[in-house]
């Protein structure tokens, strides 16, 4: 297997057009990870860790029926990543996680380890197997890497103001000879010319799930930049331009080894902020002030509504929100129901009549075909491809919603209001998640069942 990935020059030298980005520029190393079998000596995805046999292997910290084993994530040797800083005379890093989302912000333990490799002469040959994880979406393949440096610029929402509003802005594109899309060229920016896709190390985070929050060194208070980014995908449907040249297969599917790992961490590829759950009833206020918000303002575009609707209302991931087609949505006398898990959930009016809306007005920048033709129920700009879940994040925080916040406070509320088989079936979630996230809202239906299971049927 071609061990070499090459991305391609970017459309546009964006600090020539905008010369106030050229001190933001920072390196970054795509990992570019590949199916393969790395050795303990490699540096790799979801590979064997050089772990010394002496050392106990780590646990999750947070609390499980018995003990739970943390599984490998990533391997990185300083000799194939240049800008990899190691402290001291480490040179190896290495990244393990608990399969296993945890109540009440779905985050996922992470432990990292710095050591020199040189030092382990004795490396343990059977770490222990990983067990309920959360279907296997945190249990990355071995893959193997072809690291490659390439640079990279904050993503638009963690610019200076003065300079998000000249990328904005047509006029300068169009005056260095670039065509751009009168309604957003930040678009373009930040789909090409920003930071890359894709699991990397060091560059800038990406962002549009959560805002840019500053991370400082608990130790001396300075600021901290990036480590490592842990990616759903190597590239989006809107980030197809940073595809290698090595991938660019005539004929092959924009999918091909777009998630190689195997692994989906929503969350965790935009950003590293947690939230820490919704804490008080100004939570709650918010995300009823943003609903009513949604629902009458007729000023917002009605895709956009539905979609914070979806989220605020029902907790779905952006990711679920984006794939949803015309077949999840049913249209019977009157009534409009969408499926998210197995059971269909029936809209109330207003939301059922902005869903009736979405199915027959939607169509995609691309403008071709009619809204018959497309099958998505958020049409993205390439045609036959839905709206990626970052364009949606970015739409949201245009009008104001916070996609992470907000569903952690939904799913917060719906947890405390339904068991946990009904609110895992209806919500399309993990039961082990669903029965966290009840824990965490204190929803007491142990209590309800028990009171229900004495109670004597009217016809005894």
């Amino acid at each position: 297997m071609n061990r070499t990935r090459t991305t391609p020059p970017r459309p546009v030298d964006i600090a020539a057009v905008f010369p106030a980005l050229a001190p933001l520029a920072r390196p970054a190393v795509r990992l570019h990870p590949r199916p393969g079998s790395p050795t303990v000596h490699d540096s790799s995805i979801g590979g064997p860790l050089l772990w010394p046999a002496q050392e106990p292997w780590r646990y999750c910290r947070i609390e499980h029926e018995g003990l739970h084993p943390l599984v490998p994530v990533a391997q990185l040797y300083a000799r194939d990543i240049p800008v990899l800083r190691p402290p001291g005379r480490t040179d190896l890093l290495q990244v393990l996680w608990c399969p296993s989302e945890h109540a009440p912000d779905s985050s996922i333990p992470i432990e990292l380890s710095w050591r020199t490799a040189a030092d382990v002469t004795d490396v343990l040959a059977a770490p222990p197997e990983p067990f309920d994880a959360d279907e296997d979406l945190y249990v990355p393949e071995p893959c193997v890497l072809a690291p490659e440096q390439v640079t990279e610029y904050p993503d638009s929402l963690e610019l200076p103001e003065e300079l998000k509003q000249q990328i904005t802005d047509p006029a300068p594109w169009r005056a260095a000879g670039i065509v751009v899309d009168d309604a957003d060229p930040q678009e373009l920016y930040d789909d090409a010319l920003s930071h890359a896709p894709g699991w990397k190390i060091g560059g800038w985070a990406p962002w549009g799930l959560t805002d840019p929050v500053p991370r400082f060194c608990v130790a001396c208070g300075s600021a901290m930049t990036p480590l490592l980014t842990i990616a759903s995908s190597e590239w989006h449907r809107d980030s197809t331009s940073w595809i290698p040249y090595e991938d660019r297969v005539p004929g092959a599917s924009d999918d091909s080894w777009s998630n190689p790992p195997k692994i989906t961490v929503l969350d965790a590829n935009h950003g590293t902020v947690r939230w820490t759950g919704p804490l008080s009833t100004i939570d709650s206020e918010k995300r009823w002030s943003d609903a009513r918000r949604l629902l009458h303002d007729d000023a917002l575009p009605t895709p956009d509504r539905v979609a914070g609707l979806l989220l605020i209302l029902y907790a779905q991931k952006i990711a679920t929100i984006s794939q949803l087609t015309v077949d999840d949505v049913h249209l019977d006398n009157g009534t409009v129901a969408i499926t998210f898990g197995t059971s269909p959930v029936v809209l109330p009016e207003p939301l059922a009549a902005l869903v009736r809306e979405l199915v027959a007005s939607r169509r995609g920048k691309a403008r071709i075909g009619t809204p018959d033709d497309v099958p998505w129920l958020f049409p993205g700009g390439r045609p036959g491809h839905p709206l990626g879940d970052d364009r949606i994040g970015q739409r949201l925080h245009k009008i104001g919603i916070r996609p992470r916040q907000n569903r952690s406070t939904a799913l917060f509320t719906l947890a405390a209001e339904l068991p946990a088989a009904i609110l895992a079936r209806v919500l399309g979630i993990h039961i082990q998640v669903a029965v966290q996230w009840q824990k965490a809202s204190a929803g007491d239906w142990a209590s309800y069942a028990a009171d229900v299971s004495r109670r004597v049927p009217e016809n005894q």
